[in-house]
């Protein structure tokens, strides 16, 4: 598990004090003496900060999660990439597909791109995901104006299939830079 501050402090927490205020508000309509109104309102304070925490963990962990797992295993298709060729045919831009499970028994196709190389990125990355026997396309997507900064990786998109997706696939991907003098990429 990987805590970020903004698990702590996002713009969810906003809520944390609006709802203090109206238990305060209701504890002083109420009539409540003053020490038992105090006493209340901090443990709302304790009780609705550590509801609002730890539903943002919970909803923060699954995205940190396929990032993690998205740039890992991005990583070691480049390094496969990069044992099968010569060092100088070795592509700088690298597009990875992941599929992940999802809830409702779909799948969850999760792209990246990343920048291996030591120049900036800007152009068209196509990306398409085949079946084991390279019969049947699974995903096709081409991304225009793509930016990726030496060593940047990011996600392109996801997109949600409704068909469960746990066999072996492929990717095919290519990377082509925008031409400065307005001509066709090769």
């Amino acid at each position: 598990m990987r805590l970020e501050t903004e698990m702590f402090v996002s713009v969810w927490h906003l809520a944390v004090p609006v709802l203090v205020l109206i238990a305060f508000i209701g504890m002083i309509a109420g009539g409540y003496d003053r020490r038992t109104t105090l006493k209340s309102t901090g443990w709302s304070l304790v009780v609705f900060y550590a509801f609002v925490t730890f539903t943002t963990v919970i909803v923060s962990q699954e995205s940190l999660y396929v990032e993690e797992k998205m740039v890992q295993d991005m990583d070691e298709y480049h390094a496969e990439i990069k044992d099968r060729l010569s060092f100088s045919e070795a592509p700088g831009i690298v597009a990875y597909v992941g599929a992940f499970l999802d809830e409702d028994d779909g799948t969850k196709w999760v792209i990246y791109a990343g920048n291996y190389g030591s120049a900036p990125f800007t152009g068209t990355v196509s990306v398409t995901v085949m079946d084991e026997d390279r019969v049947t396309e699974l995903l096709k997507r081409t991304f225009e104006e793509v930016h990726l900064a030496p060593g940047e990786k990011k996600e392109l998109d996801s997109v949600y299939s409704l068909e469960s997706r746990d066999n072996p696939y492929l990717i095919q991907f290519k990377a082509a830079p925008a031409s400065s003098a307005g001509a066709d990429a090769p």
